[in-house]
């Protein structure tokens, strides 16, 4: 997905297609556009950073220093990730006459799909040993449907492309994973 953006930007005439039809939904349907706006909010810088720092907090309340450590470095670098390449792609967004909303700075890959993905995964990861498996389950569907939520809401309010959350999403999920891996290879689990 990012070599096709960033070298030929094969996928334009889809994600065209996609954001004026979205576009057309959100404009028509106010109970849409409040959705997504709402949506939007609970993957926003400071939604997030206030999720973070409360449990951040939380965690080291209650003695997991460590822990507490590892989710404000996780997600930190994922803002460096994101803002790294956004800055080396430096795409435009969608422009549209009327506005839905509007975003500052450049539109791949989308940061509230992957601040959204990396926070929220993040949570379920440092969860996960201490819930049973129904609660894991739950908690998985939960988190997936906000974050898809959260991702396309950016398409809904017109400041984003379909590949922009995807790569978003696709991006936060790869650095979860990876650093779950590597924190189960050196034995630090749960």
């Amino acid at each position: 997905m990012l070599v096709h953006v960033a070298f030929g930007n094969t996928i334009a005439g889809l994600d065209r297609r996609v954001a004026d039809g979205v576009y057309e939904l959100s404009s028509r349907w106010p109970v849409v556009l409040w959705s997504a706006h709402v949506a939007s909010f609970l993957g926003s810088t400071v939604w997030l950073t206030g999720v973070v720092a409360g449990v951040a907090w939380y965690l080291v309340r209650r003695d997991q220093h460590r822990r507490s450590v590892l989710l404000v470095a996780v997600v930190l670098g994922g803002v460096v990730i994101n803002k790294t390449i956004k800055r080396i792609i430096d795409r435009g967004r969608p422009d549209f006459d009327d506005a839905l909303a509007h975003a500052a700075g450049s539109s791949f890959p989308s940061g509230h799909a992957m601040n959204s993905m990396v926070v929220y995964g993040m949570l379920l990861t440092l969860g996960w040993w201490q819930w049973d498996p129904g609660l894991r389950r739950r908690l998985v569907v939960t988190g997936a449907v906000l974050v898809l939520a959260i991702a396309a809401s950016r398409v809904a309010l017109g400041v984003h492309y379909l590949s922009d959350v995807t790569a978003g999403l696709l991006l936060g999920l790869v650095w979860i994973a990876s650093l779950t891996h590597l924190r189960r290879r050196s034995g630090a689990v749960g």
